[in-house]
């Protein structure tokens, strides 16, 4: 049957298991399994912060892909019908998984706020949380023993032709102050050009990026997401259609506990209903927008409003130093804008140069 399994692993941590079931209310009373899956980097059992912290945080990973084999083998699911689902720093397992394993370890995949770029991140001391989070990253500024880690399971450099990737839905806010919007684009943009060169059906596995211009980090809070999640959900699995939904006391009973929890309003229900009207119009235009759509180079100006974004930009603009450029430089722009205040903490290099990579390019 199927399955939802969602993973963290970072900072020692340990989600609440109450809190974060209910969004998925819906799902056990249609007699899904919800598992929440306990990797090296959580603080779940002794030392296991430090066992995925640092030049260890590849067990997060392999522990992920160790849950999810476990649950097929236990007879919980299919890899088909199983939903991996993560927050921020959660997304890094999945997507490094997805890397390694593509549809085979799971059928389709939500990510929020995902933390996608680890390198081009870690290595921009300007970033907020780079330099206070180099204990559990690692520092490949000026260490090339972490910079050469971290490309090993990075989750934007190792995308790659020989593995077929699942049905995602990512969200991202233009105002995350935690993970920068910019890793979300540059990983989708990637990523297309890597589907259509293997030939992937957009409507068998879409790949939706949803962008909004606020909302924060933590928009895996936000209703309406919650709604565009389930719908997509409905739609990838063939679960009930729209017509059926309207009308169905599961899902009521689902909107009414939100209601109740203070996680909903009564005004926030006529959302859910025009997300299950709209999604099918949606997925039917989604091989147009793939090809038609044209990349605006002020990506803070792209498609914000309540519609899917499709961005593929050209092979020229895909290239990471272009990408890396253009992007960075917007994000300045923007920290400049609003600072009052001198920076600190900077080692006085550009914001994302490496001098390990650089060194390395001199000598070949």
């Amino acid at each position: 049957k199927h399955c939802l399994i969602y993973v963290y692993g970072s900072y020692g941590e340990i989600p609440s298991m109450h809190f974060q079931l209910a969004p998925y209310m819906w799902m056990l009373r249609r007699r899904w399994t919800v598992a929440f899956a306990h990797v090296r980097g959580g603080g779940e059992l002794p030392n296991w912060a430090e066992q995925g912290r640092g030049e260890k945080k590849i067990n997060a990973v392999h522990d992920f892909i160790a849950c999810c084999e476990h649950m097929v083998k236990m007879g919980y699911t299919k890899p088909e019908l199983m939903v991996a689902a993560g927050n921020s720093a959660g997304c890094v397992p999945i997507a490094a998984a997805m890397n390694m394993r593509g549809c085979g370890l799971f059928g389709n995949v939500l990510m929020r706020s995902p933390f996608l770029d680890i390198v081009n991140t870690m290595i921009d001391p300007d970033l907020p949380l780079s330099l206070a989070e180099r204990d559990d990253w690692g520092d490949p500024l000026n260490s090339p023993k972490d910079y050469t880690r971290l490309l090993q399971y990075d989750p934007y450099q190792n995308i790659s032709d020989r593995v077929t990737f699942p049905g995602m839905m990512i969200s991202v806010c233009l105002d995350d102050d935690r993970v920068p919007p910019w890793n979300s684009l540059k990983y989708v943009a990637r990523l297309r050009h890597q589907r259509l060169r293997r030939g992937v059906d957009p409507v068998v596995r879409p790949l939706v990026l949803r962008i909004r211009a606020s909302g924060g980090h933590y928009i895996w809070n936000d209703t309406e997401n919650l709604c565009e999640e389930i719908a997509f959900l409905c739609s990838q699995l063939d679960l009930e259609g729209p017509g059926k939904v309207l009308n169905d006391m599961d899902i009521m009973t689902h909107m009414h506990n939100l209601t109740v929890t203070g996680a909903m309003d009564h005004d926030d229900q006529e959302k859910v209903f025009l997300k299950w009207d709209n999604w099918e119009r949606e997925r039917i235009d989604y091989h147009v927008k793939l090809h038609s759509f044209d990349w605006e180079p002020n990506f803070r100006k792209l498609k914000a409003e309540k519609q899917p974004f499709f961005w593929v930009p050209s092979e020229e603009e895909l290239h990471q130093n272009k990408v890396d450029e253009v992007l960075r430089a917007k994000e300045r722009d923007v920290r400049e804008r609003g600072k009052s205040e001198a920076k600190t903490g900077s080692t006085g290099r550009a914001a994302g140069e490496n001098r390990w990579a650089n060194e390395k390019t001199r000598k070949g």
